[in-house]
């Protein structure tokens, strides 16, 4: 029995320390869970706003799908408008170099009829008297020299 005293002293021992750390464990354990409850909990409420956000956000990406659409069936409806609407700037174009040749021709015949009006004038309207009346004489009435 003297071997079984220091056997025994040594199961109480190993006993009394497990108990101890299984007493200390039993405190930790009870704030762990606790910590591990309000985790959770915040957890939880990131989630449902996580969530909520992703609505949201399915909400708006439909709403853009949706503007999406009716904007491109209004650029195929406004095709054919820009087309003629080049067409017209082109033809625009055209004319007014049309206009400002003939503006050019104008000018130039406005030009040439005041020249025509000019020369017919100092051809009609007799000089001036200078002084001396210059009389005239019918080339029929001349003496040959």
């Amino acid at each position: 029995m003297t071997r079984a005293s220091p056997f025994l002293l040594l199961v109480v021992l190993f006993g009394t320390a497990g108990l101890y750390g299984c007493t200390n464990e039993k405190t930790g354990t009870v704030t762990r869970i606790r910590e591990m409850e309000t985790r959770f909990a915040k957890l939880e409420e990131d989630y449902r706003s996580v969530v909520a956000t992703a609505e949201a956000g399915k909400k708006k990406l439909a709403q853009v799908e949706t503007q999406k659409s009716e904007l491109t069936r209004e650029v195929e409806e406004l095709r054919p408008v820009v087309a003629e609407r080049d067409a017209l700037r082109k033809q625009l174009v055209v004319r007014t170099g049309e206009r400002d040749a003939f503006q050019m021709q104008l000018t130039q015949f406005r030009q040439d009829l005041q020249g025509l009006i000019a020369r017919v004038d100092s051809v009609i309207t007799p000089p001036p008297p200078s002084g001396t009346p210059v009389t005239a004489v019918p080339t029929s009435s001349r003496k040959p020299e």
